[in-house]
């Protein structure tokens, strides 16, 4: 079997060009970077996630090549590898660092990033906000915000018509990385109104607010 040659870095012309021909921009970057400013369309899969592969092949569109951008040559090397394991070797290219997004004149979009007292000021003053919790059941079952909606990460794009486009939905995993991921997933389905909670459930914990496991 022929070796895939190593993917180039892209300038911003190789960049737009790339996406325009079909390529996914997969951004490795920590959500709380992402959240203030991607491309829109892109997935946010942070670089520190377990199942890092994985987590891009649940969510990338099959048959699309990949570009990645990530933060530094050695996040570059540990996605390659990841994506390799998995057998996503269809890599149209890389970019380093968030002056790509900029430089790109690519349309640019934000997932807003909440605190877990945020969060909870926000539930007491806009009784429409969503809650919805991206955890596996385990960790559901075990304690979660009341009042909060869940679907499981990998069940969110087959659940789609469950989720009100007229709400605000805040996101909400255990630290905030799954979430984010769910928040690129939903952008790109053309949901607008969303937060994703940094610290998640942990940090929800932390601050003493309640939890329950109706």
């Amino acid at each position: 079997m022929t070796k895939r040659a190593a993917p180039e870095r892209l300038d911003p012309e190789d960049l737009r060009a790339r996406l325009a021909a079909g390529a996914v921009l997969v951004d490795f970057r920590d959500p709380r970077i992402f959240g203030a400013g991607h491309v829109a369309g892109s997935l946010n899969v942070a670089i520190d996630s377990p199942q890092l592969g994985e987590r891009v092949g649940w969510f990338a569109p099959p048959g699309r090549p990949l570009v990645l951008l990530v933060e530094t040559d050695a996040h570059l090397t540990r996605a390659l590898s990841a994506l390799a394991r998995i057998g996503l070797d269809d890599v149209a290219g890389y970019v380093i660092g968030s002056a790509a997004v900029r430089k790109s004149g690519l349309r640019v979009e934000v997932l807003p990033q909440v605190t877990a007292s945020e969060l909870a000021e926000r539930l007491q003053a806009e009784p429409d906000l969503v809650v919805l919790d991206v955890r596996e059941p385990v960790e559901w079952e075990e304690g979660h915000v009341p009042g909060a909606r869940h679907i499981p990460m990998r069940e969110v794009p087959g659940r789609l018509a469950e989720l009100p486009r007229d709400r605000r939905i805040a996101l909400i995993c255990r630290g905030g990385a799954r979430s984010s991921l769910v928040g690129s997933v939903l952008l790109s389905h053309g949901f607008t109104d969303l937060l994703n909670t940094w610290g998640g459930v942990s940090a929800w914990l932390e601050a003493g607010l309640p939890v329950t496991q109706d």
